[in-house]
């Protein structure tokens, strides 16, 4: 539970398990979503413009917004540690998508 506050939320990755996140994060109470950064920008227009969030155009823009305070990592597998590792030196909360490694 937040004590009444939200907790802003950003994913790094738009593509189909973004969906599924939005949707639980939609689902969660004392969550919100800020915004999405994906190197497909148009890709993570559509993620955005359904959920009222911004879309970022590079992951440093994502990681210095003060509005997010966690991030979901989607990215291929590959990228999963090194994007969660950069979030959590920017001092977010982080969520991997699992696999964590491989």
């Amino acid at each position: 539970m937040t004590n009444g506050k939200e907790i802003g939320t950003a994913f790094v990755g738009a593509g189909i398990v973004a969906e599924m996140h939005k949707r639980g994060l939609v689902a969660t109470p004392g969550a919100r979503f800020v915004g999405v950064y994906d190197p497909n920008f148009l890709q993570a227009k559509k993620i955005s413009a359904k959920s009222g969030g911004r879309t970022y155009k590079n992951f440093e823009e994502l990681l210095g917004d003060k509005n997010v305070e966690a991030v979901h990592i989607l990215t291929p597998t590959k990228q999963h540690v090194p994007v969660a590792l950069k979030a959590m030196q920017a001092g977010k909360h982080v969520l991997v998508e699992k696999p964590v490694a491989m």
